[in-house]
């Protein structure tokens, strides 16, 4: 499509290497030139493909075209192009007739532009034409090619580097109005439009017959198209159309001619000289644009279909690069309002690809394209835009100052937060003092952290925040928030989890902290929570504090627990006061502080005693376990005695017996008594613990005292337990030992056969084997 090929082909020729194509006519005839420039020189020739004298021109560039170049064709050319060892090779295959023309660099040194030249330049020119060669001089060809398509005269002398509208050269004395000429000229072209008109004015007074009259009124006429004085338009431009008719510039005035009626609402005149441009200039530059009014002109009535056709062929055989961009603009503004935004789009990014200087170039027009696109809720393609704009023009630009204060609105609203804060924070810098930036601020603030919505939806910002910009004021604020949503929805491990992004010592972790630990209390989940006790410094705010000790106590966290209760003692008038000491007491006793524990001890029975509660007699077990780790054998066996009258049946009974018959005498009778009792509250609670070692107590003492055949039957019963084969050794041999006692020899020589096939060797073992050699000695 050729559209294609020469909107890319401009796009690879913006830089290193420029290609314009231009179309004319002479004598009604129409004709095409192809111009070539680059910065180094290079080679252009004919070369000959057959004996008819047919030909193509081949140039060969040291360059390399980016992506989306492609073939295209005019009138009169067609061109491709292939690359060989990074060399770019044009070629140009003619449709009419072609000639190649070499320009020198300097066209001062030499008053004619050659016929091809077989040598390097930095310009050349293709013409194509239908009959005869344009503007061809009737001098006779010089040896090195025809005069084309100009002479210069006297270019020695009298050269002036200008040309007239017509692209003709200005020739021999330049008069006084040149100068005026010169300033209007750069008028027009800063776009200091009511100036111009001022100045072209001046001039016509000063020289009402200057020689350039065409040009100063056309460019009043552009002036005045400009600045919408819409009825000196329709007056000046048909005049200048009928004095001049035969003009190059004629279409352009035709094309602002139609412009002006579409714009006062007659449809019909304007369709008359947008149709005559089509008609009379098939291949002028304002072709394609007069086919893009009449589809927009379309696009206001029922015809979409044809208007879409008309914005097609415009982009299509758009002539170059400024036209293409207008043209993509306006066929994106009606794809817009044909409900196709996504169209709109993509035009959008090819001229932001291709040609965005034409916004920082039309900056009334950038801003009215934004604001448009704004209203129509396409906010990322606005943004875009906006960007462009804001960051390739300078901070003394009015509209950069605005365009920078929306572009982080626009991205905001195109839900691309990223740029939105880097644009924020870029407009912020540039214009820091100036009072949109606290506004901006606000704005950055209000996108970042209030978000409306579900706390989802509110998360999910905070953690796009987290991620995007870790290690900053607005992380640790994206983290607080984060955390108070868990918070509020009692995720306290997530909370909790936050910690890393929370400042040091911030009161949200600690909140969070004291409703994981009063959950889990509650739910008796002790094992979730023991960890974050261990952080804790200041038990005030948990509910439950005698819950979240023994929490502590119960998992073996002894130092921690002292941490709390004596943290809790210090007020005295605390209701669970006696509850602490009690606490306090066995903790003591638990990190190995068994004089300091008697001495808390005795205050729990002090103060229980005078409250006339019993709730905290059971401190007695740790009052004897306290002495009897500090040996005082006496006073613990005073403590037995209150044991044993208030919790006999108590299971925490078992280890003061086995205290008890270290202790014992096997000859007194008390150790009897320990190891039944002892033996009695293993059968209640279905236990084992202290099995072998309280019946070899029990055995021993009853044999002291005479009661072997008891002994005997515990002995029995002792040998079908699950011991260890230590244990068990060591009961067969006592056993045997009995049996022996009670004259049962042969049952004796049994157990000491069966303590002797146990595996393991020991000290019990050897026994056995010498007690079975004394029976076979015997």
């Amino acid at each position: 499509m050729r559209s294609f090929a020469i909107f890319f082909c401009l796009i690879f020729f913006a830089n290193a290497f420029d290609m314009d194509i231009s179309y004319g006519k002479e004598k009604k005839n129409l004709f095409s030139i192809i111009t070539l420039k680059a910065k180094k020189d290079f080679l252009c020739e004919k070369i000959m493909r057959s004996i008819n004298a047919d030909y193509i021109i081949q140039c060969k560039i040291d360059a390399i075209p980016e992506n989306g170049f492609l073939p295209f064709e005019t009138k009169f050319f067609k061109i491709s192009y292939q690359m060989e060892k990074q060399v770019f090779i044009l070629s140009i295959y003619p449709k009419k007739e072609i000639e190649l023309f070499y320009i020198p660099d300097d066209i001062q040194e030499n008053n004619l532009f050659f016929e091809e030249k077989k040598s390097l330049s930095k310009t050349w020119q293709i013409v194509g034409y239908e009959k005869n060669l344009p503007f061809l001089t009737k001098k006779d060809k010089n040896q090195k090619g025809i005069n084309f398509p100009i002479t210069l005269g006297n270019p020695q002398f009298n050269y002036v580097d200008e040309i007239n509208i017509d692209k003709n050269p200005l020739k021999a004395s330049v008069g006084a109005d040149y100068a005026d000429y010169l300033k209007i000229k750069d008028l027009m072209k800063q776009k200091y439009y009511k100036t111009a008109l001022n100045a072209i004015s001046s001039t016509f007074r000063k020289f009402p017959n200057t020689f350039f009259a065409k040009d100063l009124l056309f460019y009043q006429i552009q002036a005045l198209y400009h600045l919408n004085l819409v009825d000196n338009v329709l007056e000046n431009a048909p005049a200048w159309i009928k004095q001049y008719p035969s003009d190059n510039e004629v279409p352009e005035v035709l094309y602002m001619l139609g412009n002006t009626y579409a714009k006062i609402y007659f449809p019909t005149e304007a369709m008359h000289f947008y149709k005559r441009i089509i008609e009379e200039y098939p291949e002028n530059r304002f072709t394609p644009l007069a086919k893009m009014q009449i589809a927009k002109t379309l696009s206001e009535g029922t015809n979409i279909g044809m208007a879409r056709i008309y914005f097609s062929q415009a982009y299509q055989e758009a002539k170059d690069l400024d036209s293409v961009t207008d043209i993509a603009l306006n066929w994106a503004f009606f794809e817009i309002n044909t409900n196709n935004a996504q169209n709109a789009r993509d035009l959008i990014d090819k001229i932001l690809e291709a040609n965005p200087t034409f916004f920082t170039q039309n900056p009334e027009q950038t801003k009215n394209t934004i604001i448009y696109l704004s209203e129509k809720h396409i906010y990322d393609s606005a943004a875009k835009i906006a960007d462009y704009y804001f960051h390739h023009t300078k901070d003394d630009d009015k509209v950069h100052e605005e365009l920078g204060f929306m572009l982080g609105e626009l991205y905001e609203k195109a839900k691309d937060y990223d740029k939105a804060h880097s644009s924020n924070l870029a407009f912020i810098k540039e214009y820091e003092s100036f009072p949109k930036a606290r506004e901006v601020q606000k704005r950055d603030d209000a996108m970042l952290f209030e978000v409306s919505g579900s706390d989802s939806v509110k998360l999910e910002r905070y953690d796009y925040i987290l991620k995007k910009y870790p290690n900053t004021p607005q992380a640790t604020k994206a983290a607080e928030l984060k955390t108070k949503i868990l918070i509020k929805q009692q995720d306290y491990e997530d909370a909790l989890a936050m910690k890393p992004f929370l400042p040091a010592n911030s009161t949200l972790y600690n909140e969070a902290l004291l409703g994981m630990i009063d959950k889990n209390i509650q739910e008796n989940q002790c094992q979730k929570i023991n960890p974050y006790l261990i952080e804790m410094t200041d038990f005030s705010g948990i509910k439950d504090k005698l819950k979240a000790f023994d929490c502590l106590y119960n998992n073996n966290l002894f130092t921690q627990a002292l941490k709390v209760a004596q943290t809790m003692l210090q007020d005295k008038n605390n209701p669970d006061y006696i509850a602490w000491l009690y606490r306090n007491a066995n903790t003591l006793f638990a990190l190995g502080k068994y004089q300091d524990s008697i001495i808390a001890i005795q205050d729990v029975l002090s103060l229980a005693k005078n409250k006339k509660t019993k709730k905290y007699e059971d401190i007695y077990f740790t009052l004897f376990s306290s002495l009897a780790r500090l040996d005082f054998k006496d006073r613990a066996k005073e403590i037995y005695n209150k044991l044993y009258e208030n919790f006999k049946d108590d299971r925490r009974m078992l280890q003061v017996y086995a205290t008890l018959l270290n202790w014992g005498d096997a000859k007194n009778t008390t150790t009897i008594v320990y190891a039944k009792n002892l033996i009695a509250l293993q059968e209640r609670y279905k236990t084992q613990d202290f099995t072998p070692f309280v019946e070899f107590k029990l055995i021993e003492a009853l044999s002291q005292n005479n009661q072997t055949q008891e002994a005997y039957t515990i002995a029995q019963e002792l040998v079908k337990k699950n011991l260890r084969s230590i244990d068990l050794q060591k009961a067969f041999y006592i056993k045997a030992d009995l049996e022996i006692k009670l004259k049962e020899n042969t049952k004796a020589l049994e157990s000491l056969k069966s303590c002797i096939n146990i595996q393991e060797d020991s000290t019990w073992k050897t026994l056995c084997k010498q007690s079975q050699t004394l029976f076979k000695g015997e």
